[in-house]
C-alpha cells in the first residue's frame, strides 16, 4: 500500500473515531494511536458480524450503516452509525447473547482482543473506561453491571427497538 493510500485510510479512521462519543473526548495524539490499532472493514447487507451462542473476540465501531440485533431469531432492534458493539465478547469468554447482522452496507473500525485491550488502556489514562454501555444493556434495559454491584440505565440513542 503506497504512502498516500495509507494516509487517506488513517484520516478516515480518525474521522470515524472522532465521530463516536466514546472517543470524541480524547486528544488527537490518543486518537492517532487508536487509529493505528484498529482495522477498517466493510461488509454488505446480510453479513453476520456476531453469531449468538458463538465466541466473539472483536470490538466493532460502526462508522457508517445500520446493524440489526436479534436474539433466538427474534428481531430486537437496530444499532446505528456512531455506536459500538462486541465489547462484551472481548472482555468475557462467554458466548454471544445475540446475533448482530448488517442491515445495510456497513463501514466498521474493528479491533480484536489484544488491540482492544490496548485501546482500553489508552482510554483509561484519559477517562477511566469506555463511555457507553454494553449491547446487552442497550437491548434489555437496566442490567446489573458486571462486577460493579449496581444497575446502569440503557444508552438512550445507541439502540432503537422495532
Amino acid at each position: 500500500m503506497n504512502l498516500g493510500v495509507r494516509r487517506q485510510l488513517q484520516k478516515e479512521k480518525l474521522r470515524g473515531l472522532a465521530a463516536n462519543n466514546a472517543f470524541a473526548q480524547l486528544g488527537m495524539d490518543k486518537l492517532k494511536k487508536i487509529a493505528r490499532l484498529v482495522d477498517q472493514v466493510s461488509a454488505p447487507a446480510g453479513t453476520t458480524l456476531i453469531a449468538e451462542g458463538m465466541p466473539n473476540n472483536t470490538f466493532y465501531l460502526l462508522v457508517d450503516g445500520v446493524v440489526e440485533v436479534s436474539e433466538e431469531g427474534r428481531h430486537r432492534g437496530y444499532i446505528h452509525e456512531g455506536h459500538f458493539f462486541g465489547e462484551l465478547g472481548v472482555d468475557d469468554s462467554e458466548p454471544a447473547a445475540v446475533t448482530v447482522t448488517s442491515a445495510t452496507w456497513v463501514l466498521l473500525l474493528v479491533a480484536t482482543h489484544d488491540k482492544y485491550r490496548a485501546i482500553v488502556a489508552l482510554i483509561r489514562g484519559e477517562s477511566g473506561r469506555l463511555r457507553g454501555i454494553s449491547i446487552i444493556d442497550r437491548l434489555f434495559g437496566i442490567k446489573e453491571a458486571k462486577g460493579l454491584g449496581r444497575r446502569l440505565p440503557p444508552a438512550p440513542s445507541a439502540f432503537e427497538s422495532a
